[in-house]
């Protein structure tokens, strides 16, 4: 690093095989410095950090128990241009620009506020100046109808909305305005596919597979039941699995609820994953109906932080009051399934808006 601008910077360090999980963790937490250039040896990776987080190194340690915090000297990255910088809105506006966006595939995915909807063109331009690999910039409405989509508009690049999206090694083809899908769970997603093994598995909510597709791909799954009510996430899913070259997973089109009622031979799960983070709560007794002692439930949802205490009661008491029912009548009404439920940990995945969050709930059905 001869002749480098170097700077000295707290850093946690980690066993290099760990790196990219925890690079996207870091990421996804806006944790790492992005003005220096992370440092790898043999077997370590050390990532800046920025130093006024000091619960950083429990995070990670939560991935790779060897990780330690220490400080380095790292080489200065050349500021890289942002879409801020060339933009043409006035003056006055230019705080209301959004600091981040999702990418799906080489599709950059955006909001804005009504102040800028007019300058939407030149934005969209900016951006595709100023991101690397990214095709076409779509601005998002918000989502619409019973599938719960989002509202597309394109303002710059290619007329299209389909796109291949890849995270962790596997790849997912979707179309944004036909299927919701979000990249900030890739993390999540891969988390799980490392807790399971030799299980069946329910996907209450499926979508195009980003979490059947994982699981498939790194866990040795007896078998995955995939349902999703929106008839194009299936059809890319059905895409998916043969894309991916995996096997064992079983894509069923309708409602969860309604597919678990009509097929009573589908049997119990070791784990059932339910991220439909608005209304997820309404299926608990599905999830319920579907388990045995010891299934793990992974629950998502969407809401207000200052609810999240008051929601982990509520739906403790919501599956002890569901497998309460499920008994009432029999000679043995003392002991039944959902009594001792427990929440084993909870997560904040993403940030959703400035008092809202995507947490996840791992729930041991007992």
């Amino acid at each position: 690093m001869q002749g480098d601008i170097l700077e000295s910077s707290l850093s946690i360090s980690v066993d290099i095989k760990k790196g990219e999980v925890i690079r996207r963790k870091l990421a996804s937490l806006d944790l790492l410095r992005e003005d220096l250039k992370v440092l790898r040896d043999e077997s370590r990776v050390f990532f800046p950090i920025k130093e006024k987080e000091d619960y950083i190194l429990s995070i990670v340690k939560e991935i790779d128990e060897s990780a330690f915090s220490c400080v380095r000297e790292f080489e200065k990255i050349e500021k890289i241009r942002s879409y801020k910088d060339i933009v043409k809105v006035p003056k006055e506006l230019s705080e209301l620009l959004p600091t981040s966006f999702d990418v799906v595939g080489d599709i950059a995915i955006i909001k804005l506020p009504e102040e800028l909807i007019s300058h939407k063109d030149e934005i969209g331009r900016a951006i595709l100046e100023t991101k690397k690999g990214i095709k076409v910039v779509a601005l998002d409405h918000g989502v619409k109808g019973k599938m719960r989509v989002r509202d597309i508009e394109i303002i710059a690049g290619e007329r299209r909305t389909e796109t291949v999206h890849t995270e962790y090694g596997i790849k997912l083809k979707l179309d944004i305005s036909k299927v919701y899908f979000s990249p900030r769970l890739a993390t999540e997603r891969f988390r799980i596919s490392k807790l399971s093994k030799n299980e069946r598995i329910l996907d209450m909510f499926a979508g195009v597979g980003p979490f059947s597709i994982m699981l498939a791909k790194y866990s040795k799954v007896k078998v995955i039941y995939s349902i999703d009510i929106n008839p194009d996430a299936i059809r890319f899913l059905k895409e998916n699995i043969e894309m991916n070259r995996v096997e064992n997973i079983v894509p069923i089109e309708g409602d969860a609820r309604a597919v678990v009622h009509e097929n009573k031979d589908i049997g119990t799960f070791d784990r059932v994953i339910m991220n439909l983070p608005h209304s997820a709560y309404e299926f608990l007794d599905v999830a319920l109906e579907v388990s045995k002692k010891g299934t793990t439930i992974h629950y998502y949802e969407i809401m207000e932080r200052e609810k999240l205490e008051k929601r982990k009661e509520e739906i403790i008491e919501r599956l002890r009051k569901e497998g309460e029912l499920r008994k009432k009548g029999e000679k043995d009404n003392e002991i039944y399934l959902g009594k001792e439920s427990c929440i084993v940990s909870t997560r904040e995945v993403r940030s959703y808006s400035a008092s809202e969050a995507h947490f996840a709930f791992d729930i041991l059905v007992k």
